[in-house]
């Protein structure tokens, strides 16, 4: 998808099958962000669907919403939720397909990024790029939509090496935590800054929960972006 003379666009992954749940690590109405949620219904009934929006601060029921059968609705995040880092979690009465796009201003132009959902946690995801050299910036969205607290174990490697750092990230309960990956390792010995690098998020323990998680990768002066979703192990 491209807009402004092909100045701007995005593109992100189809889906193989509707889901009744779906979730989304990133999301954001602040800092000129603006966020939309795309719902598709491929079945032949209406899909009731309940949005709830999980924030620095806690969770709360969103939005209700209802998708006509064959057909698409549209959720203007901003209107629901201002001036937030949001993460979402989709619960569907019947299977449908979740995306979320986000566009922002740079430099008298459009930009953005789009993302489908993911339908479940991993143990272990891995996420191959990362880019903070010549300006630009990384985040690490966690999301934990269960009533139990997380830490979760970031493991980070650069080319030509092996693994150079590890941190370990709490996620309270029903939380979004946002990673500055600019930051990441900076009390260490090595950090990823002004480098390109690959991420692996790991659960702490056997016993605890999965892990929803997201990166976001932006060009010098957020001319651009990207957002995806790990390889879940």
């Amino acid at each position: 998808m491209y807009w402004d003379g092909f100045k701007g666009g995005h593109n992100s992954l189809g889906q193989s099958s509707p889901s009744r749940q779906w979730y989304f690590a990133e999301g954001c109405t602040a800092w000129g962000f603006e966020e939309w949620l795309l719902l598709g219904n491929p079945e032949s009934e209406p899909a009731e669907v309940n949005v709830f929006a999980y924030t620095d601060t806690g969770m709360a029921p969103l939005t209700s919403l209802s998708v006509p059968p064959g057909g698409r609705t549209t959720l203007r995040v901003n209107d629901c939720i201002p001036g937030s880092n949001v993460s979402l979690e989709i619960s569907s009465s019947t299977p449908v397909i979740a995306e979320r796009s986000m566009y922002w201003n740079s430099a008298g132009y459009r930009a953005g990024h789009s993302s489908a959902g993911v339908r479940s946690a991993g143990a272990e995801v891995w996420f191959p790029d990362g880019d903070c050299t010549d300006g630009g910036d990384s985040y690490l969205l966690l999301f934990n939509p269960t009533q139990y607290d997380w830490t979760v174990k970031v493991s980070g490697f650069m080319p030509m090496r092996a693994l150079v750092m590890s941190e370990y990230v709490g996620v309270p309960a029903h939380r979004r935590v946002t990673v500055d990956l600019n930051k990441f390792g900076r009390d260490g010995n090595c950090n990823v800054r002004y480098s390109s690098f690959s991420l692996r998020v790991l659960k702490n323990s056997a016993g605890s929960p999965n892990v929803i998680s997201e990166m976001c990768v932006y060009s010098p002066e957020m001319s651009g972006g990207s957002a995806h979703h790990g390889a879940i192990w």
